[in-house]
């Protein structure tokens, strides 16, 4: 008798994990559908697109109902389908937001909110600028976000959050076809720009604006200002893991691609899972505290509340990249799992967060990043979670055999997409990931937290973050110059760099 319940157990537990695989293809195949739509040469009409999506779609529920075979599969391809009508919608969106051709080169007048920081240099400030309204043009374009230079010396008064009335020429977001060069273009599009242009003349004084995005962008410039006007020896690194930009790191990105460690010096996905994970222990150890003394339910989901409230207030501070939003949505989804009591296995948090940031970022799939970043999540899922006891997973041997094993695998596609990778990481990273992480992370982080409080106390949180990265650059500096990186010209040559 025990054996027969045993047995019907496993076949209900094989049964069931049939079913959640079956369910992870569908939801694969959606987001392969919406990713799709971005490699397409030509858009087709949607109307007859979703024409012919409803027609297949009935065509293969009448084949599915009538034949078994293969039934998965078609249904698979129809859950494709319906992905790329998804994808497509969204292009559709995103080419109806774009400066028209006609009003290529004009001179505009626009309305609209300076975003994110300002990017200054002895020539020119650079900044985003969201659109409210436009005027000299009719019709009147549908703009949503433009990137603006300003030559002028006005622009040195220009602040995040100033709301301004500028006249603008502008152009279609486009860059140089060449297979040895930056895919400007791609960029743009994926950024959400519709054009590209210059300031010729404030047409009306800027005023501080109250809206949510102007609040954050002078949050994040008051704490790129607060690190500069200090005595820090490494301020760059600083602005970029307290606020995300990577713009005072120019000098330096050589130097750290070589080493491999691009990754631990801004705001990445890595620090937002670690923040998230900071969170969830805080809100863990305050839940033990409720449920000793006040014997309060809340105990229970506050770890999952404050870990995804952690990582999303380091999104804000990153400006909400498009990186930190794919992070987070991943966070959104394990959270959420623990919320509702659910035991979620780790490859299917993979494929939800796919799904939603297919739904969230149809074009992610251009940038290099995003899949460097989802091929190191795979393959460390591959190494720990599954295969090994949790004494072999959690030693050192094993976290030294992943950064090779992350090495290997990693080193072709950076090869094939970007011509270069560091062989030089695994060892690098051995000795900058735990302390990146462990150390300079929190202290910013921290710091960042208390700078409305005390603006001494944060910078003297940062100057401890800055000491630690000092420290750091001690060990590194061994490395000789000439040493890290491996370079092909496979990138340059079918133009994938």
């Amino acid at each position: 008798m025990y054996c027969c319940q045993l047995l019907h157990t496993d076949c209900n537990s094989l049964a069931f994990n049939c079913k959640q695989g079956l369910g992870m293809g569908f939801l694969a195949a959606l987001s392969t559908g919406i990713f799709s739509v971005a490699w397409w040469p030509l858009l087709p009409d949607i109307y007859w697109y979703f024409v012919l999506t409803c027609a297949l779609s009935v065509a293969a529920g009448c084949y599915a109902f009538i034949c078994s075979r293969l039934r998965s599969i078609v249904m698979m391809l129809v859950t494709f389908g319906w992905g790329t009508l998804f994808g497509l919608w969204s292009a559709y969106d995103l080419l109806d937001h774009q400066l028209p051709a006609e009003l290529h080169g004009q001179d505009l007048i626009v309305t609209g909110i300076v975003t994110g920081l300002v990017d200054r240099d002895d020539r020119r400030s650079r900044f985003s600028f969201a659109i409210d309204n436009t005027s000299k043009a009719d019709p009147e374009p549908e703009l949503r976000s433009l990137l603006l230079s300003w030559y002028a010396s006005q622009a040195e008064e220009l602040k995040p959050g100033d709301r301004c009335s500028f006249i603008v020429r502008l152009r279609q977001p486009r860059g140089l076809v060449n297979s040895a060069g930056f895919d400007y273009q791609s960029w743009l599009l994926q950024q959400g720009y519709s054009a590209v242009g210059t300031v010729r003349s404030l047409e009306q004084n800027c005023a501080v604006s109250p809206v949510f995005n102007a609040r954050l962008g002078r949050m994040r410039s008051s704490i790129q200002n607060s690190i500069n006007a200090a005595d820090m020896t490494n301020p760059g690194i600083l602005v970029a893991l307290s606020v995300g930009s990577k713009r005072q790191l120019s000098d330096q990105w050589d130097n750290l691609a070589r080493l491999g460690i691009v990754h631990l010096v801004v705001i990445s996905g890595l620090h937002i899972g670690l923040v998230a994970a900071l969170g969830t222990w805080l809100g863990s150890g305050l839940g033990r505290l409720l449920l000793l003394y006040r014997q309060s339910q809340a105990g229970r989901w506050l770890p999952s509340v404050m870990g995804f409230l952690a990582a999303g207030y380091y999104s804000l501070l990153a400006g909400f990249s498009l990186p930190s939003q794919r992070a987070l949505i991943a966070v959104a989804v394990v959270m959420l799992a623990r919320l509702l009591y659910r035991r979620i296995n780790p490859v299917s948090c993979l494929v939800w967060a796919l799904l939603l940031i297919a739904i969230d970022q149809p074009l992610a799939v251009l940038g290099a990043g995003f899949w460097l970043s989802f091929l190191a999540v795979a393959l460390l899922l591959l190494w720990f979670l599954p295969w090994h006891p949790k004494t072999v997973r959690s030693s050192f041997r094993s976290i030294v055999g992943a950064q090779f094993a992350l090495m290997v695998a990693l080193l072709v596609p950076s090869l094939l997409y970007m011509g270069k990778a560091s062989w030089l990481a695994p060892v690098v990273n051995i000795i900058a990931v735990p302390w990146i992480s462990l150390v300079t992370v929190p202290l910013c982080v921290l710091a960042s937290l208390v700078f409305f409080v005390s603006q001494s106390a944060a910078v003297f949180f940062w100057q401890l973050a800055d000491y630690s990265v000092s420290a750091l650059w001690l060990l590194l500096d061994i490395f000789p110059l000439s040493m890290g990186l491996v370079i092909s010209p496979v990138a340059l040559i079918f133009g994938w760099q």
